[in-house]
């Protein structure tokens, strides 16, 4: 133990790894730097009345203490505007309509991928050996559409109950497309009003659309030369059930599996108007997470 004799009096006793720091005597609150050296003090002038191997007191900064600071009253204010039930509403919706928007634009970017803004000729017969070949929109030639199609209409219960579908807009249509055999092109020049139903593995191919409404609509759809135009849509569409169902009764055996499905009309959508569709789903999701986060975290307590 050191010693170093304060002004006061006091002594006072340090350790060597105070030395060179700043100390403050207890008794007089004197700031004192401690030397490398003991001062040599006697021990006669060692005031014995103070207890010498009482170190001295280094002092050390209060934390300063952050002072509590309320939330702004604006947010307040939002909290309690978002937190109503048409405000949730509203974002409710905002998320749905942004998972909506990623769902359609990741749709739109996995059917376009590849495709071209002119489409690819093919005749069907081709579009069955070689499918999409990376590039769904065609243009389908040597095509016989087949007389049996099949729709879909919307009926209320009364006219479910008697059966009443006449001038009823139709909500979807499905036509199978023949390739144009030698056979069927000789039945066509011959000039043979019905051709018999093919068999179920020729059907290869069904268009379908939900823009054409009636008969007369269907059958403007083909080019003078018999095209169709539209995309194979396979990757991101499925028949449904009741579709299926009628597709097997009409043709006994078919494999929808091998079935190419081409929607009629449809064209490619750009890569930048799908990555839109994407970024803006995503940011109307944070939005709406934000909004009922804040509505959350400063609802009314009362």
């Amino acid at each position: 133990m050191m010693h170093l004799r304060c002004e006061c009096g006091r002594t006072l006793g340090y350790e060597p790894r105070h030395v060179g720091k700043k100390v403050r005597c207890p008794g007089c609150e004197r700031f004192h730097i401690v030397p490398d050296s003991d001062q040599g003090l006697a021990p006669s002038e060692i005031d014995e009345s103070v207890p010498s191997d009482q170190p001295a007191e280094v002092p050390r900064r209060k934390p300063r203490r952050v002072p509590d600071v309320p939330p702004p009253k604006l947010l307040h204010t939002v909290g309690e505007l978002l937190y109503s039930g048409p405000a949730l509403t509203i974002m409710l919706i905002m998320a749905a309509i942004g998972i909506g928007s990623i769902v359609y634009g990741y749709s739109e970017s996995k059917v376009s991928s590849g495709a071209t803004e002119v489409p690819r000729s093919v005749t069907c017969q081709q579009l069955i050996d070689g499918g999409n070949e990376d590039n769904p929109h065609v243009l389908v030639s040597e095509v016989l559409a087949e007389q049996n199609y099949f729709t879909l209409v919307k009926l209320t219960k009364a006219e479910k109950a008697a059966g009443n579908t006449t001038n009823k807009p139709w909500e979807a249509v499905y036509l199978p497309l023949l390739p144009l055999t030698p056979e069927l092109k000789t039945r066509i020049a011959r000039g043979d009003q019905v051709i018999p139903p093919p068999p179920a593995h020729l059907v290869r191919v069904i268009l379908f659309s939900h823009k054409i409404k009636n008969k007369e609509e269907l059958g403007q759809i083909f080019t003078p030369e018999g095209a169709v135009q539209g995309m194979i849509v396979n990757s991101v569409s499925t028949l449904s059930t009741e579709t299926e169902n009628m597709l097997r009764q009409a043709y006994p055996g078919i494999d929808l599996n091998q079935v190419l499905l081409l929607e009629q009309g449809r064209k490619p959508t750009s890569r930048g108007f799908a990555t839109g569709l994407l970024i803006g789903g995503v940011g109307l999701i944070v939005f709406a997470a934000a909004m009922g986060l804040i509505a959350l975290m400063y609802r009314p307590t009362s």
